[in-house]
């Protein structure tokens, strides 16, 4: 009997300490690819997945640890951002795939020229951000690194080659603090593209930044995450039987402190930073989800939106449009996108590559402000345009000099000429209306008809709005 108790509890000991190996072995393993697991996790959140590059939030740690650096060392820190010229075109032309080879071939290039990848990330799209220190001649480093760029690479047996844009500061000369001197590289950046300049340094007279207007960005790019932007809406008003069947949409602030902001006061500074993306996008889906909620009444409207040279300059813009048209559940013949002439002028291959997708997703185009800047006619007769809209400082004086009401006639005849319908803005008095409407203008708009209003009070102004108080008796 002892001697049988004596060889159980032998052998549970025995099967005891086997499982505790076993366990053990089990949790050292299992240990093992759940510290792994977490480093892997901790790596793809901070490296872009396609380049394996550091990604923006990485780029932006290591700047803010370079920026302290150096302040104690007393040496300075540059930081640049680089931009692909036309990498749309390529992408459309080749495709994505071939897109996403071509900046995996410039990332490990950029690497390479920069001894490593701690120095180089890649911010989204494609963008690309660098970081150097105590370096005695930062142009001549990005000058080097655009050429690189620019040598030919084989993509799918295809030889291609491709510039960049770089715009860049240098801290603590041109400030101290990361966000800030990323927006003032991102303004550069977009001066040298603008301008085609390859490599720009930061300078003040490039952008409206001062200290009020840092803080003024910051503050939007709160407003749009928490709504405090809203939209107004304007008629605009067929001047042959004085019918509505179209609205411009128009973004305000609802600033909680200054109260309502025009966008005067902020869409110029947004225009100079990536934030101009988020706002149009940001219009753009609101808009849509007006226009379903505006009644029945207005059931076959049209909207206007406005987009700047930046959106235009953005790879997948025409993409973004006509996903949040299928989000939204609207036809795209409902939708407007209004571009100024200037926009137009601003890159213009890229702009017409831009507008020709549009178009081919059933998206109607219309060139705002006309009449102001030097668009080739010969350049707008290739363009998918379906609406010209005469600048204001024409219309509002055009009873007062005759030049002006030249110019206003003679764009009315050029664009029918070239098949457009055309709109004329800031009509203010009657007398404005008539001419007008002897010179064969399509569209009128402005506060002779009413003033912008809030969405929610749209609906029952067009329920009692009456066509036929807007015609000129005489029609």
């Amino acid at each position: 009997m002892g001697a049988g108790l004596s060889l159980l509890y032998r052998n549970l000991a025995v099967g005891l300490g086997v499982l505790y190996v076993l366990l053990f072995g089990i949790s050292y393993s299992v240990g093992r690819r759940l510290r792994r697991q977490v480093r892997l996790n901790q790596y793809m959140a901070e490296h872009d997945a396609l380049t394996d590059l550091p990604n923006r939030e990485l780029f932006h740690q290591r700047a803010e640890a370079e920026l302290q650096r150096g302040a104690g060392m007393g040496v300075a820190t540059m930081i640049a951002i680089i931009d692909l010229d036309r990498f749309k075109e390529i992408n459309d032309t080749l495709g994505h795939p071939n897109g996403d080879q071509l900046l995996i071939a410039l990332g490990a290039r950029l690497r390479e020229q920069l001894g490593g990848p701690d120095a180089l990330a890649r911010l989204g799209g494609d963008e690309f951000g660098v970081l150097l220190s105590d370096v005695d001649e930062p142009e001549l480093m990005l000058q080097q690194l655009r050429r690189a760029i620019e040598e030919e690479i084989n993509i799918d047996h295809l030889p291609l080659s491709v510039e960049a844009s770089f715009g860049y500061v240098v801290a603590p000369e041109q400030g101290t603090d990361v966000d800030t001197l990323m927006q003032l590289a991102d303004v550069a950046m977009y001066t040298a593209k603008s301008r085609h300049l390859g490599v720009v340094r930061y300078h003040e007279s490039q952008s409206h930044y001062n200290a009020s207007n840092l803080a003024l960005v910051a503050e939007l790019r709160h407003a749009i995450d928490v709504n405090e932007l809203v939209l107004y809406y304007q008629p605009k008003v067929r001047v042959s039987d004085g019918r509505i069947d179209a609205v411009e949409a128009l973004v305000r602030w609802q600033h909680p402190d200054k109260g309502l902001v025009y966008p005067d006061d902020f869409i110029a500074l947004a225009e100079q930073t990536d934030l101009i993306d988020r706002l149009t996008t940001w219009v753009m889906k609101r808009t849509l989800e007006d226009l379903k909620n505006f009644g029945p009444g207005a059931r076959d409207l049209t909207v206007s939106v406005n987009v700047s040279a930046r959106n235009l300059g953005r790879a997948g813009f025409a993409a973004t449009v006509v996903d949040a048209l299928n989000t939204a559940g609207v036809a795209p013949e409902r939708l407007f996108i209004e571009v100024t002439e200037t926009t137009l002028m601003t890159d213009p291959d890229r702009a017409a590559v831009v507008l020709s997708d549009l178009d081919r997703g059933g998206v109607r185009l219309s060139i705002d402000d006309f009449g102001t800047g030097q668009t080739s006619l010969g350049y707008l007769s290739t363009l998918p345009i379906h609406e010209l809209k005469i600048d204001r400082s024409f219309i509002t004086d055009m009873m007062e000099h005759a030049a002006h009401a030249t110019i206003v006639h003679s764009i009315i005849v050029l664009g029918h000429n070239l098949g457009f319908s055309v709109v004329a803005e800031g009509v203010e008095t009657a007398e404005v209306l008539f001419d007008l409407t002897a010179t064969g203008c399509d569209v009128a708009q402005g506060y002779f008809f009413t003033r912008p209003m809030p969405a929610d009070e749209l609906a029952p102004w067009l329920t009692r709005y009456k066509p036929l108080d807007t015609v000129p008796a005489s029609s």
